[in-house]
């Protein structure tokens, strides 16, 4: 994730870039996957919680980026109205651009939670398709900003839908898909998602890589759930991932004024050392904030 917002310059930032975007779909599906459960009842419970939880943190994010908007940040407001932020989770106006990410979360498992409550779950599974079409369409149109695709309704409901679907036909997948062929999947995504951003394809050719690569990375997780890379990564990533994400925008702005201040911006190399600085920096400030959570409990 960082290495999309704060990346590396030249042919090296794009790769990297181009890796990374498989995070926010595989995090709405793997939000949709867990939220799955046999149990209705135990189902509605578990929705619950998440729907809590992610609501406490939206507000303590937002409240965060807020203050930082008003006490830090001297320019003058960005206008956005009420439709942008409700509904398409524009949070540009308070420098929380990645922030969108938490309000759709929440609007996707109040949209689950509402198929669990009304049984109507196998219909629900229709409007991955059609919503990714509409996806699709609206990335087509230069003249939408990113915010009308990247958004709770075109992103983060489909996304989860197709994980708690997953979930539910868990063996047939995993017994049909050979991981060969999962693996050829995302690699050729990948390509089509990184060799059109490089050749100038049109972006709708770009997106759809992006989903074959996505999607294939879940399915090789579930194919493979016992594959481990980096104990420590995993541990990091499993109790600080979200604190991470929350805070490397303010980590990196502040990284880059570190620079400025030092007079090492712009000096050979440093544009390299910039992005490493901030996932470094994010890493420690995460491990520091889950450890000072832990005291609280």
């Amino acid at each position: 994730m960082i290495l999309i917002h704060f990346r590396f310059p030249g042919y090296l930032g794009g790769i990297c870039s181009s890796l990374a975007e498989f995070a926010v779909p595989f995090f709405f599906m793997t939000a949709g996957y867990y939220a799955c459960h046999e149990d209705g009842g135990k189902e509605e419970q578990k929705l619950k919680k998440r729907i809590r939880n992610t609501f406490r943190i939206t507000c303590i994010s937002v409240l965060i980026y807020l203050c930082y908007r008003v006490l830090i940040v001297r320019q003058p407001w960005e206008v956005i109205s009420l439709m942008q932020i409700l509904l398409w989770n524009n949070l540009d106006c308070i420098h929380g651009l990645h922030l969108w990410f938490l309000p759709a979360l929440l609007y996707s498992y109040l949209f689950v939670y509402g198929l669990c409550k009304t049984g109507l779950f196998k219909w629900a599974y229709w409007l991955v398709p059609a919503l990714f079409c509409v996806r699709l369409a609206v990335i087509m149109d230069p003249r939408n900003d990113w915010h009308m695709a990247q958004n709770f309704l075109f992103c983060g409901i489909p996304y989860m839908m197709l994980g708690h679907w997953f979930a539910r036909k868990r063996e047939q997948t995993i017994t049909h898909m050979g991981t060969a062929g999962i693996l050829a999947a995302a690699i050729g995504g990948w390509l089509l998602n990184y060799g059109g951003s490089v050749l100038g394809c049109p972006s709708v050719f770009v997106e759809i890589g992006n989903i074959i690569y996505s999607v294939a990375l879940f399915l090789l997780a579930m194919k493979k759930p016992s594959c481990h890379i980096n104990l420590r990564i995993e541990s990091i990533g499993k109790t600080s991932s979200l604190y991470i994400y929350i805070i490397h925008m303010l980590v990196g702005t502040f990284v880059s004024l570190g620079f400025r201040l030092l007079h090492l911006a712009g000096k050979p190399g440093m544009d390299y050392v910039a992005p490493v600085a901030t996932i470094v920096v994010s890493v420690a400030f995460a491990q520091g904030i889950y450890r000072l959570s832990l005291r609280w409990k």
